[in-house]
């Protein structure tokens, strides 16, 4: 039976507490769902259920793979009440912004709360009149600028849109995104204007109250930072992490406050794995004397949330009004190359004694939180002040600008600056558990001084100088820096700048014909000093770390003759980037510059690729196209039920496949149609089966968003608890019934994390709702009156994962979209990994963007004539959506997509696969969620095929990568033919040139690869469009049929030939002279079954795959197995060692014996145990790499990268 209408329920009563109605019930229903996922997991791992989807469809990525989920958050206190939205100032937080001289006045007006005002003391009365002078000017500011803004309608010529810029931001230099304004795209509440149910979530998954007490409005879910906006009412744990950029902070060091920890890489064939080791972090927070030297004392270190950007997240400690009387805040930032921690006293209290009384005073009464260093590693030498003096630890001294420590064990030598001379002490700390050595900063607040306000604030620095001080040699070369000297003069001429709370990320769009669509970054600059009398000219000077993609970008514009004054320039002027940074995605390095302009080429979206099919193949798209027109989603999904994923791709299928049919019937119905089209019967959008076919496509898309779905979309909004979003109720699934067991209010998916891949917990959101948005795109452009009818409805779709403004209350700002790094995160807010957000999919990213660009253009044409309002809507929303994924598409193209040309010198060599499978903050794998096997880690970057993909996945790539997916699908022929895998990689052959070869294979595939999990999201008219609208290849790769008995003859012909002359035993050769890789079948494992693996023998070696050259040398040179591996292995030792036979057995054997199996209790600890079974069984257990998952045995060290580790079996 369908749930009654929303209407019908609304209009009883539009509270939305009114609607939770069976809420007790409900929950008492669903208590033990979560439990069921541990139940099931080796079911999930299962062949037949990883090629045989349910309508509930959790055998894509899930997290029923973790134990007991409910038993994980149960340590979550009860009794939590839900987060009320309430209205307030976003901004009641104090971060001080030292020496702003160049601030806004009109950012002064919204520093308070509406019903929040400063404590004026008597020292402060005397300037009370100029503040009050102050605040009326700013409110006037306000207002003023507030109606220009509004007065910037859709006709001006040029629209610049900054969603994220605050009204309280201050910053030192002039913002290029100060005067811009982002329109929502729309205003309408989810619940009381259109009608959306509500559900109550429940405690344990709900947002921590405390934590967010000065944010008011819908809250991240996906966020880069996300692990620290899970922290629970308890203290924080070593999940409340963050990966910034180069650095890895977390907030769990000795005291309260900022623990930074510099990182190295780990990497082998199928994992690469960002570490530190805990104990050399540098904590900078706050903490009295006496927790220092005693083994009892503790403080809390919880921490609350003051303000949130796309660019950083700002931490205050202590998270409420406590007896201490020094809060301490610090914004954490992408890219930072410092961290920085701004100390401020909250009263006139005399909290400590100057100079004098402390040297008088050895047992001082004043016991108060003090600015404080802490290391939980020995120091090696005194700390060094100013670069002239010793700092004394029994006495106390004045530091003017700096400070430099070195350190015992981490071998770190690392920069403080501080923004005023302070005095400062240092102590041993071995009393209080975890740490060695202490740094403390005296602040002075004598009630006789007459400074300024701000004499007693401070604000401090710091910076990894050299993490190989005193004996390079024994670092990597990924962590030894070639002038240390130099980047440390470099830190410390750029200390005095630093980015403030209010980052924001910023637009420019031009007129409609233009050509870039323009990202702004602006950092909100903060000087530090006052001290410092550099010239405005140079108060710009912030230096920031920026990824390969930005220096891309920077490098483009640069040789294009941008002039643009924000475009960032490198610190040692020309001669590119010089002082870089290891990190997960490569070598970042610094520039300099407060804004940066990132120019986006326009990726404007259609539904029809740059060129048409090829003639001749228009008479099999036809065929294919009469026969596809009979298609019919499954009776469920067309009823609302099951789950929002694949019945989205299944829409969009059939959307492909009218859009593709209007193009046929438009090519064969010109007056100059190719002689091709004669005979062919294409039906025409105006005939009844066409016309049928786009009537199903409009219920089954409307049917979900109309709230008649038998499990509906709701929103899950802060009155009742939620984070702001609109996700599904959740179907638990009859496979005998085909429908839901449950009807709403019944809502399980926000019970079961696992149920509908997370889609409640929000997970995969951009996925889900991307296939909905793109599948309503083409319905409004069949049927204009419809997408009016239901512009807002689908809107709902689109602010969820697109929205930009901060002006939509319902929704935060581009849910899943990390504008730093270019990719988005797909994990929400079910669990909080070490390893933090996740991607699996780059490619269904980007078509989600894409379905969000193509639905701003078709709702721009259809309100043409109607509404010039909803007309610039639409066009907003068509560009966001370029902009979006275009991005996407640059960050897959940079960091998913792996060419041997440019694998050394972005990612280490041990890593051999030429894709990411899943994409972590601080970890990269080549596996996917529901399955090890090679194709399917390849195969997910490859979905959907639409006119996106051409830009997605470039002819050189495509090139290097056809061998390996081909070789995997064929030593997988069954699952990955019949499972639909294989449409992808006729895909790609078609990419490479061999169009007719492709299309010969698709046309022999059975049909029920377009009805499989992996590919019911195709059709044969999709596919059959898609290789035939390939562009020209005018070298195509050549290929040898891998089923062919000869083939291995075949390919030792085709190696001799590229085989240049020279030594005959020298199998270390120069560059091939053929074009392209040759596409070879490899039957031998040089007795290394373990690691001479098919990627292992695909893996290139200047110029050659290491199978084809032991090939070349048993063909050619009657070399054996065993010899020919040998020499291959150690002439290239560093890509084919893995298959030399004098060196794997042993080293697997001892290997082997380091990871013995998982006991029971680590089987079933859902927070450490999340390694693919099949792909990386090998959890360490112990050190920086706790959690993280390998394909082979930890290598142990003891240094603390992996001290003990286990292998998880599927007793698991």
């Amino acid at each position: 039976m369908s749930p009654p209408r929303q209407d019908d329920d609304l209009n009883k009563n539009k509270d939305e507490e009114s609607l939770l109605k069976g809420e007790d019930s409900t929950r008492a229903k669903n208590a033990g769902t979560a439990g069921t996922a541990a139940s099931e997991k080796s079911a999930l791992l299962s062949p037949e259920y990883m090629y045989s989807p349910s309508p509930n469809s959790t055998d894509r990525p899930s997290l029923t793979n973790l134990t007991e989920y409910g038993a994980l958050m149960a340590d979550r206190e009860e009794g939590e009440a839900p987060l009320i939205q309430m209205q307030v100032n976003a901004n009641n937080h104090n971060l001080p912004a030292a020496n702003n001289s160049t601030s806004n006045n009109n950012n002064i007006a919204n520093s308070f709360g509406d019903d929040e005002w400063p404590q004026i003391s008597k020292k402060k009365c005397k300037n009370e009149l100029v503040w009050i002078l102050l605040l009326l000017v700013a409110l006037f500011l306000a207002i003023t600028t507030g109606l220009s803004r509004w007065g910037t309608g859709s006709d001006a010529k040029k629209e610049s849109h900054d969603p994220h810029s605050d009204s309280s931001s201050s910053s030192a230099s002039s913002s290029a995104t100060d005067n811009n304004f982002a329109r929502p795209f729309s205003l309408n509440h989810p619940v009381h204007d259109l009608n959306l149910r509500t559900v109550q979530r429940p405690e344990w998954s709900a947002p921590n109250r405390e934590l967010f007490a000065d944010i008011q409005g819908p809250l991240p879910t996906n966020s880069w930072y996300q692990n620290l906006l899970l922290a629970t009412r308890h203290e924080p744990t070593e999940e409340q992490r963050a990966y910034p950029m180069p650095y890895v902070v977390d907030t769990v060091g000795p005291i309260p406050g900022l623990r930074v920890h510099h990182t190295s890489m780990v990497a082998s064939d199928l994992v690469l794995q960002l570490t530190n080791i805990p104990s050399h972090g540098l904590t900078l927070g706050a903490a009295s004397q006496s927790m220092l030297l005693s083994s009892s004392a503790t403080a809390s270190k919880k921490y609350k949330v003051t303000h949130m950007t796309p660019l950083g997240v700002t931490l205050q400690w202590p998270n409420n009004q406590t007896t201490s009387s020094l809060t301490h805040s610090t914004s954490i930032v992408k890219g930072m190359p410092y961290a920085t921690m701004a100390y401020s006293i909250q009263n006139d209290r005399k909290l400590y004694p100057t100079e004098a009384r402390l040297r008088e005073q050895a047992a001082s009464d004043h016991d108060q939180d003090m600015p404080t260093i802490v290391s939980e590693v020995p120091i090696s030498s005194p700390p060094l002040l100013d670069g002239q003096t010793n700092l004394d630890c029994k006495n106390v001294q004045l530091v003017q600008k700096e400070m430099q420590l070195q350190f015992q064990g981490s071998d770190y030598t690392w920069l403080v600056f501080v923004s005023r001379p302070v005095m400062v002490r240092c102590m041993e700390t071995s009393s209080l558990p975890g740490t060695s050595f202490a740094v403390q900063f005296l602040l002075d607040n004598d009630d006789d001084d007459d400074d300024d306000d701000e004499s007693s604030d401070l604000i401090v620095r710091m910076a990894m100088g050299n993490a190989c001080t005193t004996n390079p040699g024994t670092c990597g070369a990924q962590t030894r820096r070639k002038d240390p000297e130099s980047y440390m003069r470099l830190l410390r001429k750029h200390a005095n700048y630093y980015p403030g709370p209010n980052t924001a990320v910023g637009f420019e769009f031009e007129t409609d014909n233009d050509e870039f669509n323009s990202i702004q970054f602006d950092w909100n600059v903060q000087k530090m000093r006052r001290d410092d009398h550099e010239t405005e000219k140079n108060a710009t000077s912030l230096l920031m770390f920026a990824l390969l993609h930005h220096q891309d970008m920077f490098a483009a514009s640069q040789k294009a003759g941008n002039k643009n004054p924000q475009l960032p320039s490198y610190p040692h002027g020309k001669g590119g980037p010089k002082s870089c940074a290891t990190t997960l995605l490569g070598p970042a390095c610094l520039v300099e510059g407060s804004t940066w302009m990132l120019q986006e080429k326009r990726q404007r979206a259609s539904f029809r690729a740059p060129r048409p099919p090829r003639n001749e193949d228009l008479a099999v798209l036809v065929d294919a196209f009469r026969s596809d027109l009979n298609y019919s989603l499954p009776l469920y999904f067309q009823r609302g039920a099951g789950d929002t994923y694949f019945s989205g791709k299944m829409l969009a299928k059939l959307g492909r496949i009218l859009t593709i049919g209007e193009e046929l019937h438009e090519i064969c119905a010109s007056h100059d149609s190719p002689k091709e089209c004669k005979g062919l019967d294409v039906p025409s959008p105006e005939q009844p089966e066409f016309q049928q076919a786009l009537a199903r496509l409009r219920s089954s898309v409307e049917v979900w968003i109309n709230g008649t779905a038998d499990t509906p979309f709701v929103y899950d909004g802060l009155a009742t608890g939620g984070w702001g979003g609109v996700a599904s109720c959740g179907c638990d699934f009859d496979e005998s019934q085909q429908q839901c067991r449950n009807q709403y209010p019944d809502c399980p998916g926000f019970f079961n994390p696992g149920l509908n891949f997370g889609m409640a917990f929000y997970n995969d959101h951009h996925f889900h709702l991307g296939y909905h948005i793109y599948s309503a795109a083409i319905v409004a452009h069949f049927d204009p009156q419809w997408g009016r009818d239901h512009f807002e409805q689908v809107l709902l779709l689109v602010r969820d994962i697109a929205n930009p403004s901060r002006d939509d209350k319902s929704f935060p700002l581009f849910r899943n979209k990390d504008w730093f790094q270019g990719n988005s995160w797909a994990s929400g807010i079910a669990v909080s990994p070490l390893n933090g957000r996740n991607q699996e999919s780059s490619s269904e990213a980007i078509a989600s963007y894409e379905g969000v660009a193509l639905y701003g253009q078709e709702m721009a044409k259809a309100w043409e004539d109607y509404d010039q309002d909803k007309v610039a809507t639409a066009k907003q929303i068509g560009r966001y959506g370029e902009v979006l994924s275009a991005s996407e598409l640059r960050s897959a193209d940079r960091y998913y997509h792996i060419i041997e040309s440019s694998r050394e010198q972005q990612f280490p060599i041990q890593y051999t696969p030429l894709v990411i499978g899943i994409m972590w903050n601080t970890m990269a794998q080549f596996q996917t969620w529901f399955g090890g096997a090679a194709y399917l880690a390849y195969g997910i970057q490859l979905l959907p095929l639409t006119v996106a993909a051409e830009g997605r996945d470039s002819l050189e790539w495509s090139q290097e990568l056809y061998q390996p997916f081909a070789d995997s699908c064929t030593a997988h022929l069954a699952p990955c033919r019949d499972g639909g895998w294989s449409v992808l990689v006729l895909a790609i052959l078609a990419t490479v040139g061999q169009q007719d070869e492709a299309i010969q294979k698709t046309l022999e595939l059975p049909s029920s690869v377009f009805t499989s999990a992996g590919g019911n999201g195709h059709s044969l008219t999709n596919t059959l469009w898609y290789l035939s609208t390939r562009p020209k290849v005018d070298d195509p790769l050549v290929v040898v049929d891998q089923n062919n008995d000869d083939g291995i003859k075949q390919t030792a012909d085709l190696e001799k030939n590229m085989h240049p002359q020279g030594d005959e035993n020298d199998v270390n050769d120069q560059s091939p002279q053929h074009q392209g890789p040759v596409v070879v079948d490899l039957n031998f494992n040089c007795s290394c079954p373990e690691s001479c693996t098919e990627r292992a023998l695909n893996h290139f070696a200047n110029g050659h795959s290491c199978g084809s050259r032991i090939l070349w040398l048993m063909n050619e040179k009657d070399h054996n197995e065993y010899d020919a591996c040998h020499q291959v292995g150690v002439e290239f030792s560093g890509d084919c060692g893995a298959c030399d036979p004098t060196q794997c057995s042993s080293k697997e054997t001892a290997a082997s014996k380091s990871c013995p199996p998982c006991s029971t209790e680590i089987c079933g600890d859902s927070k450490l145990n999340q390694c693919p079974l099949q792909s990386a069984p090998f959890l360490c257990t112990e050190g920086a790499s706790k959690g993280g998952c390998s394909p082979s045995p930890w290598v142990l060290h003891d240094d603390g990268i992996c001290e003990s580790c286990c292998e998880l079996s599927p007793a698991c």
